[in-house]
């Protein structure tokens, strides 16, 4: 039975409460350092969830950007009463772009395999293309886009590897999908120790059916399912789990691995737009006021004057173009609509910029006639560069525990645990930069006639290739060799005939 007490990561923000508070002294006044306790709002998944779709915004909810409260008058009665009209919102996906935008550079590039030794025998480079191209069969760059994907927009993510029928899978958690996720780790090393992962289950009909946990340690999966704290049924095991109460052991077994086969990865930022989120609520709050001025100013106005006028084409919801009037002294005439002002304008596109840098997001810049060199385009895009190359040390050591996971997972699938598991590789993440692909390539070439990047490195880095480019490359070079000594026999056996005149062909 496991029993442990943490936990579950927890989200905050900031508050701006007794900032600059601190005691005012002279130059010559010494002090002891003030107790200054920094105040935190709590921020839940669920938050992340409301804020990545639009429909879940906090312009759409009432209660914060209010409805328009009206004095309307009954005619009959002459009482006066007040009510709400709804005025215009508008929520825009500003999350969603940022969300692209930065797994476009980090997971743009598959993820780079290399080894890390000095000196490769046969046998480690089969192994090292075995395990490349393991990798890619197995999709573990789309497994990594799902880990990211999950910490960009809600604050953590975990991918398991598991082994089923002796062979590798995986799995990635996320709140995305319904499941609360907790761990344990090592005080001195940070080695995960224990994982937690918090599901529901439900019916055919869409009735929840139960809740469970799933628990991993370095040598067993345990299946608890959630029977109450005041649960008096028999025969149930209750433990404190993660802190939690009333969970019952419903069945536990070996996972294949000698360590807790989870990488877990933990923002404590919560979701990447969270620094520009406060702008961003700015931002619908001026376009829904925008929206709601052009509603009855930017539109032309109909004015009539007469006794009886009749709609020949149009109604309330269409324009009217055609109108008859039964009226001698009749008249009618459009006002044109009052220009929206400026400052409008000005405050969207500056609250726009603001998001966009906070966020270190470009947009695609305007098109230029011919090829743009490299340099150029990495100096428009390098804002979502440097961010992408943050993001790339910041998951790191997730990749690195996915690589270690896949090894010995692969190991078991092919036989070989402890060749795949003494591999010395490693795992890089190559940060995907907009470029002149003609003028890469160019590069790559001059580098290895200046004979300062080897034709193996060339064909790793090109990107144009498979993993086992550089084999294919050795194989092709013997194929020719041996194409090459096949012709030089045959020539030579040619130039003997010529000059032995006594052979049978010329008798």
């Amino acid at each position: 039975m496991v029993r442990i007490l943490q936990y579950q990561d927890v989200f905050k923000r900031v508050l701006p409460d007794n900032y600059m508070q601190g005691k005012v002294i002279t130059g010559n006044e010494s002090c002891s350092l003030p107790v200054d306790n920094v105040s935190y709002q709590i921020v839940t998944q669920a938050d992340f969830i409301r804020e990545f779709y639009p429909s879940g915004h906090r312009i759409n909810d009432s209660s914060w950007y209010q409805d328009e409260i009206k004095k309307i008058k009954d005619e009959e009665t002459g009482e006066e009463h007040y009510c709400f009209v709804p005025v215009e919102r508008v929520s825009v996906s500003m999350q969603r772009v940022i969300v692209e935008k930065r797994l476009t550079h980090l997971c743009g590039n598959p993820i780079q395999i290399t080894y890390s030794g000095l000196k490769t025998s046969k046998k480690q480079k089969d192994l090292i293309y075995n395990l490349s191209q393991g990798w890619e069969n197995k999709n573990m760059n789309t497994a990594f886009f799902y880990l990211a994907r999950s910490v960009y927009i809600t604050g953590n993510g975990a991918f398991c590897g598991y082994i089923n029928n002796k062979k590798f899978g995986w799995r990635v958690f996320s709140f995305l999908d319904g499941d609360t996720l907790y761990r344990k780790r090592d005080f001195v090393t940070g080695e995960l120790e224990v994982f937690g992962r918090r599901f529901k289950q439900y019916d055919p009909s869409g009735n929840e059916s139960g809740e469970y946990m799933n628990v991993w340690d370095n040598q067993k999966i345990y299946t608890y399912r959630y029977a109450g704290v005041n649960s008096k049924r028999k025969k149930i095991k209750t433990d404190q789990l993660f802190g939690l109460d009333g969970w019952e052991l419903i069945k536990s077994g070996l996972h294949g691995f000698d360590f807790v086969p989870v990488a877990y990865s933990y923002d404590p930022n919560g979701a990447c737009w969270s620094f520009s989120q406060d702008n961003i609520e700015k931002l619908e709050v001026s376009l829904s006021r925008l929206r709601e001025v052009n509603k009855s100013r930017a539109f032309p106005t109909l004015v009539v004057t007469a006794n009886s006028v009749k709609i020949v084409r149009g109604n309330l919801n269409k324009p009217v173009s055609v109108i008859k009037i039964n009226d001698p002294a009749g008249n009618a005439k459009i006002l044109d609509g009052g220009e929206t002002s400026q400052s409008f304008t000005l405050e969207i596109e500056k609250l726009l910029k603001f998001i966009l840098m906070g966020s270190f997001i470009v947009l695609p810049p305007e098109e230029r006639s011919g090829d743009e060199s490299g340099a150029s385009i990495k100096i428009k895009y390098s804002p979502s560069i440097e961010i992408a190359k943050t993001d790339a040390n910041f998951f790191n050591q997730p990749v690195d525990d996915m690589l270690r996971i896949f090894k010995h997972g692969y190991g078991i699938e092919k036989g070989n645990v402890s060749d795949y598991d003494d591999l010395d590789v490693n795992a890089s993440i190559k940060v995907y930069i907009h470029q002149n692909e003609a003028e890469y390539i160019e590069m790559l070439y001059k580098a290895v006639q200046a004979k300062f990047l080897s034709i193996e490195s060339a064909a790793t880095k090109s990107g144009l290739g498979t993993n086992d480019e550089y084999k294919r490359l050795e194989n092709q070079a013997e194929t020719e060799l041996d194409t090459k000594k096949v012709e030089e026999v045959y020539d030579n056996e040619n130039k003997k005939k010529v000059n032995n005149p006594n052979t049978e062909e010329n008798e």
